[in-house]
């Protein structure tokens, strides 16, 4: 599946059914910004990255197991 090019809904709903965590998805954004902000095109779109967001995205995945 492309969660890159899924709706925000349809993103909540396979965080919801586990079929991918905040980590994962963050995982992949970051990976997509490195591939077309710094590499290959190079566009510099994106100045400045969260250095926590991955740390971030762990907590989140930490609390929706939980059910908060």
């Amino acid at each position: 599946m492309d969660y890159l090019q899924m709706s925000i809904h349809s993103i909540q709903q396979a965080q919801q059914d586990k079929r991918i965590s905040a980590h994962e998805l963050t995982e992949m954004y970051l990976q997509q910004i490195e591939r077309h902000n710094c590499a290959g095109a190079g566009i510099n779109a994106i100045r400045e990255l969260n250095s926590h967001a991955l740390e971030i995205a762990r907590d989140l995945d930490e609390k929706r197991s939980k059910g908060t």
